[in-house]
């Protein structure tokens, strides 16, 4: 029923949702003795709409989305609905569901949707899809294959149900980094005529997009007695596989292991830390290395003090491993890490740095975390030791403050780089980054009227757009960023 929805397509479209309305579209056919019904599922995401002032609650806000929805059959309109689709009015912003189920008789459908965000009515998406119900006398009907998030006995969280449990549904089909199973739910009619005996149900994965490795996911089964109407509930641990897109292929088996049916249903995976894992399968040198010796606390340490060099690609992965309790695939990252600096001897590297780490963890420790893990810790690591610091703890006007000045970073190949840090908490060490010339890094063209937030006599009158503040003695941060 439902297209493939690439992963690649799903981070493009989630990527973009702050500029442009985002929905999940799910579609399932189900059947019962006299018709089929179609059920359109729609998880709009919170942050591709916009919110205002909910009616009800003035501290509560709200987004309101209108749904238009046409089905047609050769040409020809036989439903057309519209309305209003309001998420729950709350204080912080949540991705919403909505589900309505429409009677189809046989025959070819095509359903249009629109969607549009009535705080910005500009803001629309379409949605189309081919549509085939078959005849509820066939004498075995197998319906669409529903994939779940979540199922639960209770509808304290997940409002739709469905054979007396309680599910959420899998948003763009996507089995998430944080997700370890995939749940499917589906319906088999009229099988008591065919299956008069104790059968089972095959379920596997394949690889669309490499083939050669459809035999390598392990299959499940489950065991069932016919009925008139069975609903079925799988489940599959996902863990081990890549990211990729896949097939699951569903089998309908005689206790003879004879097939009687099969469906399929696509889906897409994301998980990074399984792609990286298949890294280190045969690199017989990392089985030998110096990170085999040191133990979980040191990786740890070692792992989150490398993270300021890590390309913006493997930062996810990362954080991923550091939060796992995968012993070997810390080793194997790390090791990974520095036997790209050095092949011949990535052990002198690593203790090199981690003296130069284990220094800017003392130097800027805090109450938060390591002492590399703050701004200035961190930048420190990744830029390295700046030319000139200019230090200011007792202007009258602002709170402490830093200006580092790089004379050139080979990083970005740019000359005279600043970056200025704040302490507005007061507290020791916690000093935040508000301001860098550097590519990549934060540009804030307001940052001297947030540094001087707290002098209201030196504030332009039209603060909201202002980026600069009035001249004075006590406002020195514009000299020393300007002049050195």
């Amino acid at each position: 029923m439902s297209c493939l929805r690439l992963v690649l397509l799903f981070f493009m479209l989630y990527s973009s949702a702050a500029l442009a309305i985002n929905v999940s579209v799910t579609t399932q056919l189900f059947y019962t003795q006299e018709e089929a019904y179609l059920e359109v599922y729609s998880r709009v995401i919170s942050e591709s709409v916009l919110y205002q002032q909910s009616p009800s609650d003035s501290t509560l806000q709200q987004s309101s989305i209108e749904l238009l929805v046409i089905i047609k059959e050769n040409d020809a309109v036989r439903i057309a609905e519209k309305y209003q689709i309001n998420s729950p009015a709350s204080a912080t912003k949540s991705d919403f569901w909505d589900l309505k189920k429409y009677g189809l008789s046989t025959g070819d459908y095509s359903l249009e949707l629109l969607f549009t965000d009535l705080h910005n009515i500009s803001d629309t998406l379409s949605y189309k899809e081919i549509i085939s119900v078959k005849s509820p006398n066939e004498y075995l009907l197998v319906s669409d294959v529903l994939l779940m998030s979540a199922v639960s006995a209770t509808s304290e969280k997940y409002n739709f149900e469905k054979s007396g449990f309680y599910y959420e549904p899998l948003a763009y089909d996507l089995v998430g980094k944080d997700m370890d199973r995939l749940i499917m739910y589906l319906e088999l009619k009229n099988c008591e005529t065919i299956l008069t005996e104790e059968f089972y149900v095959k379920y596997y994965p394949i690889d669309i997009d490499d083939t050669e490795l459809e035999n390598e996911y392990t299959a499940g089964y489950k065991k069932l007695k016919p009925d008139k109407n069975l609903s079925i509930l799988l489940e599959y641990n996902a863990t081990k596989l890549p990211s990729g897109n896949y097939e699951m292929i569903i089998e309908v088996h005689k206790k003879d292991k004879s097939k009687v049916s099969q469906i399929s249903k696509t889906f897409s995976v994301h998980h990074p830390i399984v792609d990286f894992k298949l890294k280190y399968r045969a690199d017989e040198t990392f089985e030998t290395s110096f990170v085999q010796f040191i133990d979980t606390e040191a990786l740890d340490y070692g792992l989150k003090a490398v993270f300021p060099r890590v390309p913006n690609n493997m930062t996810e992965v990362l954080n991923q491993i550091i939060a796992s309790k995968d012993l070997v695939a810390k080793r194997y990252f790390l090791y990974n890490y520095w036997i790209s600096f050095s092949a011949d001897n990535p052990k002198a590297m690593y203790e090199k740095y981690m003296e130069v780490a284990r220094a800017i963890d003392r130097r800027y420790i805090n109450n938060v975390g390591h002492g590399f893990e703050s701004d200035r810790g961190y930048y420190f690591l990744k830029y390295g030791r700046p030319d000139n610091i200019v230090s200011v703890e007792e202007e009258p006007s602002a709170p402490p403050y830093e200006i580092w000045i790089y004379n050139y970073l080979p990083e970005t190949q740019q000359t005279n780089v600043k970056f200025l840090f704040y302490n507005p908490s007061l507290v020791t060490n916690d000093y935040q980054l508000l301001h860098s010339t550097c590519r990549g890094e934060r540009n804030n063209p307001r940052w001297e009227v947030d540094l001087y937030s707290d002098d209201f006599q030196g504030q332009n009158n039209n603060y909201h757009d202002a980026r600069t503040t009035q001249d004075n003695f006590n406002r020195n941060a514009r000299r020393y960023f300007s002049d050195l």
